[in-house]
């Protein structure tokens, strides 16, 4: 079996998402590499909103045949807000699909979503200060990851000159995160 390019296999899901009419987010390790200094992934996180409409029209989509995926478990995750696994049986690729969680946050960033590009893949992507931020309470959750920490410094690297930095100081002091912020060195007075 032949890899294909990773543009590729994202386009393909995409494309599933799209058609039944999906709204939806890349976050994660793709987000970072659009806003900020590009990495590797070893999946592809992505948001997408919380309706049950919506659930049962991406499970309607997905080609078994391409996709394995437990309809089931998807449903679980529906109803604990949480995520599930599709797996591209072609290509050996995981998709983490994650519902939108309902608080004053994660409605915003779904909100500020924007047009991305990935590896030649025109995408809706989470914004990169709301890419900043999830950066940040990952980082803080797992006691002070430097992989997440660098994610962000690179995106304040790329993006420093057209960051919405009112914005993400009411979110930074919201979610707690300053003090993981202040480990980047991106303190507003280095502006």
């Amino acid at each position: 079996m032949n890899q294909a390019p990773l543009g590729e296999i994202l386009a393909r899901f995409l494309r599933v998402l799209e058609e039944a009419g999906v709204e939806y987010m890349l976050v994660g390790s793709v987000a970072s590499s659009v806003h900020g200094e590009p990495r590797s992934t070893q999946d592809f996180d992505i948001v997408i909103e919380k309706s049950i409409t919506a659930l049962e029209q991406l499970l309607a989509s997905l080609d078994p045949e391409v996709y394995y995926f437990d309809p089931s478990t998807a449903r679980q995750a529906y109803r604990r807000s949480s995520q599930f696994n599709v797996l591209d049986m072609e290509q050996v690729w995981k998709f983490d699909i994650i519902f939108q969680r309902g608080d004053a946050w994660s409605r915003s960033a779904f909100s500020r979503r924007i047009e991305g590009e990935f590896s030649g893949v025109k995408m809706t992507v989470l914004s990169p200060e709301d890419s900043i931020l999830s950066k940040l309470q990952w980082a803080e959750k797992m006691g002070g990851s430097e992989r997440q920490l660098r994610d962000v410094a690179g995106i304040v690297q790329v993006r420093s000159e057209d960051l919405d930095y009112d914005y993400l100081d009411e979110w930074l002091a919201r979610l707690g995160v300053e003090d993981m912020w202040a480990q980047i060195g991106a303190e507003r007075e280095s502006r």
